[in-house]
């Protein structure tokens, strides 16, 4: 757990895992939407997204990097992350419509490639 600069409230549901393997490094990351939280399941559902993606795991080291330092972290390449970085994001309704287009991408093709190996 990170505790983030005075007066902000660090809100994250964000993971990296690093491991050796066979001498290289491997990264992982895993976005949440939400909590996990049973009671509320039925009332909405969470999202998560478990990506070996090199830019956004880089981009979740920054964030972990800045908040360790006590620093808001920098706008990203890949992760909107606030102050800074979702903001103008948002406001550019393009920039976001194109990291949803890949997201979604990435997940349909995860979803047809597991699909098909049954």
């Amino acid at each position: 757990m990170l505790y983030g600069p005075e007066n902000y409230k660090v809100h994250s549901k964000l993971l990296l895992i690093k491991r050796k393997n066979r001498g290289k490094i491997e990264t992982f990351t895993q976005i949440g939407t939400g909590n996990y939280n049973e009671k509320t399941a039925a009332i909405y559902t969470d999202y998560c997204l478990m990506t070996s993606d090199p830019q956004i795991g880089a981009d979740a080291e920054n964030v972990f990097a800045a908040l360790r330092q006590n620093q808001l972290p920098e706008p990203q390449q890949e992760l909107l992350v606030a102050p800074f970085g979702l903001q103008s994001a948002v406001l550019d309704m393009s920039k976001l419509t194109d990291i949803l287009s890949r997201f979604y991408r990435c997940v349909n093709e995860k979803y047809h490639k597991k699909s098909w190996k049954s």
